[in-house]
């Protein structure tokens, strides 16, 4: 959206913009947990129940018993998987941490680390429990995991794209360069699918050793990262896609924010935004009146999806009552922003 003269020179001295967002659709977008979930039977805590450290018993196969021809694999030699590679499978298991720091990102964490991938072979069902270690007879601290592998969830190991960036990409809105891009995403995921499926037989083939555990951990935890051709922040539709992109998907109904900051304290006033529609700029300030009263306001018409490119602003001295009149002032004169005769929604 191009800002009229008068409009941008106002703009400069005031903050427009909170995030009345925050927080929104984080309960809806919690998975669920995988179907083996659950502290495996026989855990009991270790240490300091604030620690939440536990020791788990082993639930898994066990070597074989070496016999003649078929020594165990500490023999060095092989014997027949434990696990049928080919078939569904659900286990809770030990996985020995590769540092303090891995073992913190997992532990620290209000819900479950999940990971989802489909290959050729079947899905795979990994979660990593939060807010817990474990510990497997005395060892080092190690993450429980569980892990689920459905023969019947076989498919084509393709990057799981954000769905507007799919339907984007279905609907022919993409440039060749970005079409490109997610090709080449493709391509790695594809390549990086034999090296799971060695780290998944390897694994039933000796579920006991703790080398092939781990092996397939970082396989399965790595299997869609979009490194080293991406960082995963550029992949956010606010980020990948151009601005006529965002306000063409956004007009067919797809949600695509921006930043939209709004601060308005006594003395103090500011803005920040960055691809900022204006349906979410209506809402940033009715957050607001939800909390200190005031009018409410709509985004109407196509320009609900145009949007705000860049503004970072501030303002000080203004009394908070002035501050909030001179940034509605300004909002309603926005095309497309006009006054609602609704009443803000109580706050939950």
């Amino acid at each position: 959206m191009i800002l009229g003269g008068h409009v941008r020179s106002v703009l400069r001295s005031v903050a427009i913009g909170a995030a009345a967002m925050v927080g929104a659709g984080v309960a809806s977008g919690q998975s669920p947990l995988s179907p083996c979930w659950g502290v495996p039977e026989g855990a009991r805590p270790v240490g300091a129940a604030e620690e939440r450290r536990f020791e788990v018993p082993e639930t898994l196969p066990g070597p074989p018993v070496t016999s003649a021809g078929q020594p165990d694999r500490r023999g060095g030699g092989p014997h027949p998987p434990l696990i049928a590679a080919e078939q569904w499978f659900s286990g809770e298991f030990w996985v020995p941490a590769a540092d303090e720091s891995e073992l913190q990102t997992y532990v620290l964490r209000s819900i479950p680390y999940r990971q989802l991938a489909t290959t050729p072979l079947g899905s795979f069902d990994l979660t990593v429990a939060s807010l817990r270690a474990v510990r497997q007879r005395g060892s080092e601290d190690g993450l429980l995991v569980c892990l689920v592998f459905d023969p019947a969830g076989r498919g084509e190991a393709v990057f799981p794209l954000p769905e507007v960036l799919a339907v984007a990409r279905q609907g022919g809105m993409l440039s060749p360069f970005q079409v490109h891009q997610l090709e080449s995403l493709d391509r790695m995921v594809g390549q990086r699918w034999q090296g799971l499926e060695d780290a998944w037989r390897e694994f039933c083939e000796a579920p006991y050793d703790l080398t092939s555990r781990r092996r397939l951990f970082d396989w399965l935890a790595g299997f869609y990262d979009p490194r080293p051709a991406f960082e995963r922040e550029q992949l956010a539709p606010e980020r990948f896609l151009a601005r006529d992109q965002r306000v063409r998907l956004r007009a067919l109904g797809h949600s695509i924010s921006g930043r939209c900051s709004l601060l308005i304290v006594e003395r103090l006033v500011k803005v920040e935004l960055e691809a900022c529609p204006l349906s979410q700029l209506a809402q940033s300030w009715n957050h607001l009146a939800r909390i200190d009263g005031g009018p409410v306001l709509e985004a109407a018409g196509e320009e609900r999806h145009d949007e705000i490119d860049s503004l970072k602003l501030e303002l000080e001295g203004l009394p908070e009552p002035a501050g909030r009149e001179l940034v509605l002032h300004l909002l309603e004169g926005l095309p497309g922003i006009t006054r609602s005769t609704a009443s803000p929604p109580p706050l939950r």
